[in-house]
């Protein structure tokens, strides 16, 4: 008992109490320094592991889509220059590329052979010629034994008219002579009075019975025999008095014209000294004729005039949504400076070269354009709805079933205020380059994750930039 006192009451010394106070104080720097170091250290692994992301929050706004596409100058008419078929080209004047004006000269061609092919075409037009007389004169014999077949034919008509009519009568009359024949005995049986048995049999009276009806079946057979003869006798004046059809004369003429048409042509060809000429201003786009080759019946130089410049360009099937016929576009043009604004494009239509393309058309006046300079066309539409919830496109996620956002979702630990990665579903209603609206569970003041320094993923403690 008096040694737990002894100790209860046991005090260090003055110099003793000092020492020790300072160690305290010593160990207690020492472990707030630690401390200090220990949370330097966290927060750096927290920016080495926790990503560092921004947020914005939805706007009420409409969404409009930009469509830029690249284009070219074209003419709106590509002009053919024929040279005269089969002529030899001796120089040719011009190259692709080139500008010329109406009335230049483009290439020149030796007219010998041309000239020589006018005789051949003045020979065959000859021998057609020939031909068609041959064919006229034989097409009047047959118009002359078809008019004399066709009077032959009438007379038929009215002589068998005739004929049967006159059979018609006769057995008309024989019909009725029976049928009088028949009353006759018929008003004998029927006198009130008794008449002698002997004055008329049965068998007289059947006899007479059966001579009346084939006196009416011998007339209806004359009445039918008429019909059918006279529907032969009309076929036979059909068929002459059917009209002549010279389809060999038809076809002998044209040839002739043709043949006229040729001739025409090549008396061009040699009246023109072997020369032709640009019929329009414009740019040279193909030259198909060489020196020293023959012509074809191709063109052999193409022309785009320059009376009507259109800038052409093309939008892939997604982006004709918002390209319509009337819409307005900005056309900037390779070495112009200024661009051409609110141009109304005049058609739009499926590509001929690409599957999947649309080929849309503005008309530029001709105001020294040259074809073939490239530039750009820019066009701005909107849907002309306005939505409550827009979003920056890259805050739109997609797992590949579904679109969805992620928010930030604020709680409270021991260690402070923490920030948490909260995925919510939404719905994709439309979309730009830029913008995306949408519907969902989100208010005007959600805050919605856009960029991130690292992967995120719903649930995923995150640090937000404007903290930083």
């Amino acid at each position: 008992m008096d040694q737990l006192k002894k100790a209860w009451n046991f005090s260090l010394p003055a110099e003793a109490k000092a020492s020790l106070k300072v160690k305290a104080i010593k160990a207690f720097v020492w472990f707030l320094a630690l401390m200090l170091c220990f949370t330097l250290i966290s927060r750096a692994m927290d920016s080495l592991t926790i990503p560092l992301v921004q947020t914005k929050t939805p706007t009420r706004s409409t969404i409009i889509h930009q469509i830029i596409a690249d284009g070219v100058l074209k003419t709106a008419k590509e002009t053919s220059v024929l040279a005269p078929s089969g002529a030899m080209v001796t120089s040719i004047e011009v190259n692709a590329g080139d500008m010329v004006q109406a009335g230049d000269l483009l290439l020149t061609y030796d007219t010998k052979e041309i000239k020589f092919k006018i005789s051949q075409e003045q020979l065959e037009l000859a021998v057609l010629q020939r031909e068609l007389a041959g064919i006229n004169q034989r097409t009047v014999q047959k118009e002359e034994e078809n008019t004399l077949s066709l009077e032959r034919a009438e007379q038929d008509y009215a002589l068998t008219e005739d004929q049967t009519e006159l059979a018609i009568r006769n057995a008309g009359e024989k019909m009725r002579q029976a049928r009088q024949n028949l009353q006759k005995y018929d008003g004998v049986r029927n006198r009130d009075y008794d008449y002698k048995d002997e004055e008329y049999t049965e068998s007289e009276y059947n006899a007479l019975r059966a001579a009346y009806r084939e006196s009416v079946i011998d007339y209806d057979k004359a009445v039918a025999e008429r019909d059918v003869a006279l529907i032969h006798a009309q076929r036979a004046i059909d068929d002459a008095n059917t009209d002549m059809i010279n389809e060999d004369g038809d076809l002998k003429n044209l040839q002739i014209k043709l043949k006229q048409l040729e001739l025409s042509r090549l008396y061009e060809a040699v009246a023109s000294n072997g020369e032709v000429y640009a019929p329009c201003d414009g740019m040279i786009t193909r030259v198909e004729a060489g020196i020293g080759s023959y012509t074809a019946s191709e063109a052999a130089i193409f022309i785009n005039g320059t009376d009507s410049v259109h800038f052409v360009a093309q939008v892939s099937l997604e982006q004709k949504k918002y390209v319509n016929q009337g819409n307005l576009a900005t056309i900037e043009l390779v070495g112009e400076k200024q661009a051409r604004e609110s141009l109304p494009i005049t058609s739009i239509t499926p590509s001929k070269e690409n599957a999947g393309f649309y080929t849309f058309i503005v008309e530029l006046p001709s105001d020294s354009l040259v074809l073939g300079t490239s530039g750009t066309a820019q066009l701005k539409q909107s849907s002309g709805q306005t939505y409550e919830t827009c979003v920056p496109l890259s805050a739109l996620r997609n797992d590949g079933a579904n679109d969805y956002v992620l928010t930030v979702r604020e709680t409270q630990t021991a260690m402070g205020t923490e920030y948490v990665a909260c995925r919510v579903d939404v719905v994709l209603l439309e979309r730009n380059e830029s913008y995306a609206a949408i519907a969902g569970g989100l208010t005007g003041s959600s805050r919605i994750i856009t960029q991130a320094n690292k992967a995120v993923s719903d649930g995923d403690r995150i640090r937000l930039a404007e903290r930083e």
